[in-house]
């Protein structure tokens, strides 16, 4: 199986093991001997079950998974490479530093939370599944860049459904009673169903009064609201 030791003027234990015949040295980064212990039982399981890729695996990164989906994706020609480059930039400013290896389940749990006052669930959907999309290619390259693919959760498209939107003359009651600068945000959200955080963080370049549209940077929930700027 291997052995169990600690280096002269290091505290940590590290372990010691053998893959048709060639050594790894690992550092187990726990004082603690038992855990050094279960670190060498699973790589004794991995190895015999054919899981063990090296250890490059643990230094592969999720912002090198994502440069796979580009590059498959621009091979691909895909015409949903824009869209898959944007929710790719969105990952990777949350993910990109974080070992490949080492992603928890309350870290997706987290990005879903923090997207979810900016887009809606269809749209998270839409960025974790590119994630999954890219640890599935990392574990098809040869060879797998991960030993395993991390459990990614999607909502139920049947949950994302919104409910409570207000009748017109409802509406125009509330609207009648808001000051100004909140008027313009209730008209575009009652319009067009965007949600506040799609509303405020709209920028000059996405309002064309020559077309009368609102324009929307891909990956969020609408690509086109027409017919708005009249409204308001």
């Amino acid at each position: 199986m291997g052995c169990i030791f600690k280096p002269k003027g290091t505290k940590y234990f590290y372990i010691k093991y053998y893959r048709d015949g060639k050594p790894y040295i690992e550092s187990s980064k726990s004082t603690v001997k038992a855990d050094a212990k279960r670190l060498l039982a699973l790589r004794g399981g991995q190895i015999q079950e054919g899981k063990f890729y090296g250890l490059k695996v643990l230094k592969t990164s999720i912002s090198d998974l994502l440069k796979l989906i580009i590059q498959k994706s621009e091979e691909d020609k895909l015409p949903s490479l824009t869209d898959r480059r944007h929710y790719v930039k969105l990952l990777e400013e949350h993910f990109g530093a974080t070992k490949a290896a080492n992603l928890a389940t309350v870290q997706v749990m987290d990005y879903r939370k923090k997207r979810r006052e900016l887009v809606s669930d269809q749209t998270i959907n839409r960025e974790l599944g590119v994630l999954r999309r890219a640890y599935n290619l990392a574990m098809e390259h040869d060879p797998p860049l991960v030993n395993r693919v991390p459990k990614i959760s999607l909502t139920s498209e049947k949950e994302c459904i919104r409910t409570g939107f207000i009748e017109d003359e409802e509406f125009r009651a509330l609207r009648g009673v808001l000051p100004d600068h909140l008027k313009i945000a209730l008209t575009i959200g009652y319009y067009t169903g965007m949600r506040s955080g799609e509303i405020l963080g709209l920028q000059w370049r996405q309002v064309d009064f020559t077309q009368n549209t609102l324009r929307l940077d891909p990956g969020t929930t609408f690509t086109i609201s027409e017919g708005v700027l009249s409204g308001i």
